[in-house]
């Protein structure tokens, strides 16, 4: 990179960027996995439950993929979530009960 940049700087023509970079591994959906952990470090996923529990991480991880879903396909979101969850380790119920169980705290949560 600093040798492209010296080259740019004595007027010659670099390489394509992507000509530069080897890429061995690329999670996607960065964006959405930030934002639990984001989540994580402020402490706002004590404010859903104080335990760790399903729930918890299933309404964490809800709410990192509709605060980054703009544009997002319904596969991209689904596979958001799985790359947050464990596969399998939550069902529909699951988020069905999280889903109620958060509407039902939403008054609590919107307080606190």
């Amino acid at each position: 990179m600093i040798d492209a940049f010296r080259a740019y700087l004595k007027g010659h023509v670099a390489r394509p960027l992507e000509d530069a970079f080897d890429v061995i591994a690329a999670l996607p959906h960065g964006a959405v996995a930030a934002v639990p952990e984001t989540v994580r470090q402020l402490g706002l996923d004590t404010l859903i439950d104080p335990k760790p529990d399903l729930f918890r991480d299933l309404g964490v991880a809800m709410k990192a993929t509709l605060a980054t879903a703009h544009g997002f396909t319904a596969d991209t979101a689904r596979d958001s979530l799985e790359m947050m969850l464990n596969p399998g380790e939550s069902d529909e119920g699951d988020f069905y009960g999280a889903m109620d169980r958060l509407v039902a705290e939403q008054e609590r949560l919107e307080r606190e």
